[in-house]
């Protein structure tokens, strides 16, 4: 509450002359007390997260989540693919989820059969186990990476961070299914703030996804550029 305060201050602009020195001084000091104290208890939950993704995802355990993963994720997106096929959904992931209008996806399932949206909602929870291993395959790809490259903190603390976008990037993606799933079951009647919602949700994932995938290609580039010229010395 105090810190909204000094920012409201500094966003109103209001004059130095009209605060007191030593009102002026206690805001100052005030607003330095609370960013040290929001840092610390960032650095602190990180810190957590952390040790949490270590003692949950050992070496050996995120090996076999990686391995197990790089199998189902091919397996799984065809599956999911060929379900959105056969239910002749008329529009591409990118006009449907980032459409941000109901009425767009209201006009998509008129010019679909029953037998064809339940296809759409089947593929839909398939797609909660594709999205579970995506999600798996990132972290573990990220927490591989970085403890390969455990020598620089930087670059570990970073792979840590792709690790975690791909879990929230998947939990996106569930509930924007989740809407999906409650615009299917009332197809032409749904209220539009559904899809908007949906497609925000959507957004998130693609951009977090996105991030993920550029960033571990980056660090992979890097993993076996490093790894060639050491093998070489």
């Amino acid at each position: 509450m105090i810190h909204i305060v000094i920012q409201s201050l500094y966003t109103f602009r209001v004059k130095p002359s009209i605060l007191h020195k030593n009102t002026r001084n206690s805001l100052t000091i005030i607003q330095k007390s609370v960013e040290k104290t929001s840092n610390t208890l960032f650095m602190f939950i990180l810190v957590m997260i952390f040790d949490f993704l270590d003692s949950f995802f050992p070496e050996n355990r995120t090996r076999n989540i990686l391995l197990i993963s790089i199998i189902l994720f091919p397996l799984l997106m065809i599956t999911v693919n060929y379900a959105v096929e056969q239910s002749g959904y008329p529009a591409t992931f990118s006009e449907s989820q980032l459409s941000f209008s109901g009425e767009e996806i209201k006009s998509h399932y008129q010019l679909m059969t029953s037998d064809q949206i339940q296809m759409y909602i089947f593929a839909q929870l398939i797609d909660y186990i594709y999205l579970t291993i995506y999600g798996l395959l990132i972290l573990s790809t990220g927490l591989f990476l970085g403890r390969k490259l455990s020598d620089s903190p930087r670059i570990k603390t970073y792979c840590y961070f792709i690790s975690i976008a791909g879990i929230i990037s998947a939990c996106c993606d569930a509930v924007e299914n989740a809407f999906i799933l409650s615009m299917s079951s009332n197809p032409l009647q749904f209220n539009n703030l559904l899809a908007i919602l949906h497609s925000v949700f959507a957004s998130l994932k693609f951009g977090l996804l996105s991030i993920s995938i550029s960033s571990i290609t980056i660090v992979t580039i890097f993993f076996i550029i490093k790894r060639t010229k050491s093998s070489k010395q």
